[in-house]
């Protein structure tokens, strides 16, 4: 279960990697750890610090730009289930 959760979480910032153009550079370098201390969250990655040396912004900054894309996309994914299963039900009256 723990590798699903993870492969959705890389799917996600892959995602929003894309969505800034800068898939190709971390495609196939995306990994998460899991911090060793449990007020770090329950996975992590160094993608914003990465990026941070070629954009020349705060790695903070980055981390943030990328978290509001991966929020976008967990909303519209949201809704598109929400929606999907209103339909599903107006087909089956």
């Amino acid at each position: 279960m723990k590798e699903n959760i993870q492969d959705e979480i890389i799917g996600s910032v892959k995602n929003a990697l894309k969505e800034s153009g800068l898939v190709d550079s971390f495609a196939e370098e995306l990994y998460l750890d899991i911090p060793a201390d449990a007020r770090f969250g329950d996975f992590s990655t160094n993608v914003a610090m990465r990026l941070s040396k070629s954009l020349k912004k705060n790695p903070r900054d980055v981390a943030s730009d990328l978290i509001e894309k991966i929020k976008k996309q967990v909303e519209l994914s949201s809704l598109k289930a929400i929606l999907k299963r209103l339909r599903s039900r107006e087909l089956a009256l």
